[in-house]
């Protein structure tokens, strides 16, 4: 095994990571309340705005079997919105309207199971405008059945912070927060 680092400076907030089956790098990230694209092609990096404005935290990133990209953000409104490239264009579509955020807190996760469909984890806060959180939750949401759909896995306390997911070969998701 040949292992090759290289040390690229994105200038934002937070990245989410993927590559792809031909080794291509991609970054995403948020730049002054918008989403970036950041892609490794041909030796140099590309960069492209996805979202113009309104993103607040870190954006998450995963890669299906295709090589098509699933990014997740959460907008200043408090909305969590949903990114991909699989139809050869960029859409969105808003997975959450009322997930809100916290201001410095790693909120949501992207995973692509073995069928293709997206699975987010992500902090449930509800405080919009950078209001403290009285209790936040952990929550799931899929578009494995068609539209958006979200179940809260844990609501005990204060829970769901910097989440992390993973779908097995199998399907299965598993779900790490704090």
């Amino acid at each position: 095994w040949i292992f090759m680092w290289a040390f690229v400076l994105i200038a934002g907030a937070g990245a989410g990571l993927a590559v792809d089956g031909q080794a291509a790098v991609s970054a995403v990230y948020q730049r002054s309340g918008e989403i970036v694209l950041a892609r490794r092609l041909d030796g140099r990096w590309d960069r492209q705005v996805l979202a113009e404005s309104g993103a607040s935290g870190a954006p998450a990133m995963a890669v299906d079997a295709q090589g098509k990209l699933r990014i997740a953000y959460l907008a200043a409104d408090g909305a969590l919105v949903s990114m991909t490239d699989r139809d050869g264009g960029w859409t969105s579509a808003v997975v959450d309207p009322a997930a809100g955020f916290l201001p410095g807190a790693s909120g949501v996760a992207v995973a692509v199971d073995p069928s293709g469909f997206a699975h987010l984890a992500y902090y449930r806060c509800g405080a919009v405008g950078g209001g403290k959180c009285p209790a936040g939750d952990l929550v799931h949401a899929t578009d494995k059945h068609g539209p958006w759909e979200t179940q809260t896995l844990d609501a005990a306390g204060d829970v769901g912070l910097r989440p992390a997911i993973f779908a097995a070969p199998d399907g299965r998701v598993h779900v790490t927060y704090y």
